[in-house]
């Protein structure tokens, strides 16, 4: 499996550099570097560091395809599901708030 390569792009996906992913992984850039171009593998405590900070599973991570990007995140599913159970005019307060 080459869980460099998706965490690159999982990483890229995010819109951050090596530098700030190393911060939130609690690694240096050197490893993060390494991660991905596949010279070594992060440890598990890394990618659960990363999972919480941005609220996604390890499996986003380590098996991340560009076609995932567009998959809402726990929080934006939450968000949505409390939407929809809000009443009416809660939602179209939201609505009106968002200018949708």
């Amino acid at each position: 499996m080459k869980i460099g390569n998706n965490f690159k792009a999982y990483r890229k996906s995010k819109g951050i550099g090596q530098a700030m992913m190393a911060e939130i992984a609690g690694a240096s850039i050197t490893s993060i570097s390494d991660w991905e171009r596949g010279r070594n593998n992060p440890e598990l405590s890394k990618l659960i560091k990363v999972a919480e900070y941005f609220n996604d599973s390890l499996d986003s991570i380590v098996f991340f395809n560009k076609n995932q990007a567009s998959t809402p995140s726990r929080e934006e599913r939450q968000l949505i599901e409390k939407f929809r159970n809000s009443p009416q005019n809660i939602q179209q307060s939201i609505r009106i708030m968002l200018n949708i």
